[in-house]
Parts: structure tokens; sequence; C-alpha cells
């Protein structure tokens, strides 16, 4: 469980939160170096329990900042994977 702090780009995760559906979310987080190691933190199956989409004034940004609960994904067997890349373009 926790939260996160994302761009509001799509009502997809928003969409999630009323429905009470279960979503996937899926980050990659890469080193700046010129060997592009990355890893990537995947949660299968997880449920939103609060958020609204906000901005701080005009012409700023709108941000979704919901908490969360990760669930076993029931095909998967899992409810967070963390893989690592030696390179990723």
């Amino acid at each position: 469980s926790g939260d996160l702090s994302m761009y509001f780009g799509t009502p997809t995760y928003y969409q999630a939160l009323i429905n009470n559906t279960t979503q996937g979310f899926a980050v990659r987080v890469s080193d700046a170096s010129a060997n592009k190691q990355s890893y990537v933190f995947d949660l299968p199956a997880m449920e939103f329990s609060n958020g609204n989409p906000s901005r701080d004034g005009k012409n700023q940004s709108v941000m979704f900042a919901p908490g969360f609960q990760a669930k076993m994904h029931a095909t998967l067997g899992y409810t967070m994977g963390v893989n690592r890349f030696w390179y990723l373009p």
C-alpha cells in the first residue's frame, strides 16, 4: 500500500478509483549513464482508495495523487515484480 503522484494525462486511473476496479501499474527507472541499466517495478493488480485530480493554479499541470493497495494477481501469482535489465534503449 502507499500513495502515488502522477500527471493526470488520461482518466484511466481516476475511472478505476470511481468504479472500484483493479488496475495494473508499472514504472521504469533508468540509469542516466551510457550503459542504460533499468529497473521495472510492476504492480499487476491494485485498487485505489482515495484521490482527486487537482492543480495548483492557472496554466499548471493537473496531478492525481491516489492512495493504493496492491493485491496478488490471480493469473500471474505475484503482488509486485521488480525486473532488472542491463540495457534498455
